[in-house]
């Protein structure tokens, strides 16, 4: 449970951070080399599949098993994001999304990072 708060507190700093300045991470992310970004999307598709997996398997109910269901995907997505010619595609328009998308996503980051921040405070 200590994991699933440390991990909750780091998406609600980073999403917060990227949410105020959605322009420097545009920037980290152009900066980085094909190889350092398919890194980073694995690393990110992974740290959002994985705790969705064990909070989906610990609890009951519909909620928890789609939940479980997209831990998966996002974690078969992950390794997929290592190898596949999709993700070269994924990363090239991601490099000139509007900083919309990112406050988007990183506004997307910051609930996550509540939802799981309270979960584990609720166990």
């Amino acid at each position: 449970m200590m994991l699933y708060k440390i991990l909750g507190w780091f998406w609600i700093i980073s999403g917060s951070y990227s949410f105020l300045r959605p322009v420097s991470l545009m920037r980290r992310l152009q900066m980085g080399s094909g190889r350092t970004l398919r890194r980073l999307f694995f690393l990110a598709a992974f740290t959002w599949g994985a705790p969705l997996i064990a909070l989906g398997w610990e609890n009951e109910g519909f909620a928890p098993k789609a939940m479980l269901i997209l831990g998966i995907i996002a974690v078969l997505k992950s390794v997929f994001f290592l190898t596949s010619r999709a993700s070269d595609a994924f990363i090239r328009w991601s490099l000139n999304a509007p900083p919309l998308y990112f406050r988007i996503f990183a506004l997307v980051q910051v609930l996550a990072g509540i939802a799981l921040h309270a979960y584990s405070s609720r166990s």
